[in-house]
């Protein structure tokens, strides 16, 4: 999701779908230097990449560059929260989850912003399900075998996630909820350290955002159980949804 403060001039929105207009043919001049863009998610994660790729393609039609600021933390509040405190001028937005938009209001308490009051939202970008995997350390090669496994160790097997809120997260929450079993969170601040860790096997399971680990499933580091969608992922076409894999109604995706 694209956001900046409420007084962004909405037309910026219209780039995306109208590359054939001139640079300046936005109503009041906007943009007429560098937009600085906030990704409250290290570099490399998920929505840092959708960034890069939708904004970059965007940037000719708009006549100016986006410059692009990472600022982790806190489940992706921190870097929210900056853009909320800053100028109503459409010169800083940020391209941000559903955790700090929709999920952390409800998780934190005093949250130094506003996600309905502070924000206009300008685009959804995309729309991305959960893969389960697991280090390729561990002798787990199926959902069923993943389940089979929390079940005989309740409480010790931990989950990593970006941090309280993520879907990431939730989907951790919820698979535990729908299949009795109990489990640790561990929340990271980079997504690079969580991933070294998926892979050594000291954090060995995570309900990861597909961009996050392709590279390690196809590498082999990394194992995927389930995608938790409706249908297979285009990305990793052998790997089954969840409801292939025996847990029909889990589905979860992170926007």
């Amino acid at each position: 999701m694209i956001t900046t403060r409420r007084d962004l001039v909405r037309t910026a929105a219209l780039a995306a779908a109208s590359s054939a207009l001139p640079a300046g043919a936005f109503a009041q001049g906007y943009p007429d230097r560098p937009v600085k863009v906030v990704v409250p998610f290290a570099a490399g994660s998920a929505s840092d990449v959708v960034a890069r790729v939708v904004l970059e393609k965007m940037a000719p039609s708009l006549g100016q560059p986006f410059v692009f600021e990472n600022q982790p933390g806190a489940g992706g509040n921190s870097g929210t929260n900056v853009v909320a405190k800053s100028d109503p001028d459409g010169y800083r937005i940020t391209v941000t989850a559903s955790g700090p938009l929709a999920v952390n209001k409800t998780l934190t308490k005093n949250l130094p912003y506003d996600p309905e009051k502070d924000f206009e939202p300008v685009s959804l970008l995309s729309t991305l399900p959960n893969v389960v995997t697991v280090s390729a350390k561990l002798p787990i090669k199926s959902l069923k075998e993943l389940i089979d496994y929390a079940k005989s160790k309740p409480g010790e097997m931990n989950y990593s996630s970006v941090g309280p809120g993520s879907s990431q997260h939730l989907a951790g929450l919820l698979f535990q909820q729908l299949t009795g079993t109990s489990m640790v969170h561990v929340p990271y601040r980079v997504t690079g350290q969580l991933v070294t860790d998926l892979i050594t096997g000291a954090v060995p399971l995570s309900f990861q955002l597909i961009p996050n680990v392709i590279g390690q499933v196809r590498a082999g580091d990394v194992r995927p159980l389930a995608v938790t969608a409706k249908v297979r992922s285009a990305c990793l076409p052998d790997v089954p949804t969840t409801a292939e894999a025996g847990l029909p109604g889990y589905e979860c995706a992170g926007w």
